[in-house]
């Protein structure tokens, strides 16, 4: 199973560690994770750039996992929506024991 993982960057300086762990932890599960910070690799990209690419690789996933702190960032809760409304699985980290 595909799973996107979507989380806070904006303002968040250890976002990469965060998903990095979230991906291992989607990983060891046994699942394929989708991080979007590996996906825009565009110099000068706007947040509209990085938005439209991370939207079309989570519509290509079975699942979302959201990072804790998610419910801070407007991309994250937007990810989050287009899940839900998309049938997609939903698991959230702080469900999970760490």
């Amino acid at each position: 199973m595909k799973v996107y993982i979507s989380g806070r960057i904006k303002d968040y300086p250890q976002y990469l560690q965060h998903f990095n762990r979230g991906c291992a932890f989607v990983s060891d599960a046994g699942h394929e994770p989708v991080n979007p910070c590996e996906i825009t690799q565009i110099e000068n990209a706007t947040y509209e750039d990085f938005m439209k690419a991370d939207l079309k690789a989570l519509l290509e996933c079975d699942a979302i996992y959201m990072l804790k702190g998610w419910e801070r960032s407007v991309g994250a809760r937007c990810e989050h929506m287009v899940a839900a409304m998309c049938g997609l699985i939903i698991t959230y980290e702080s469900n999970q024991q760490q």
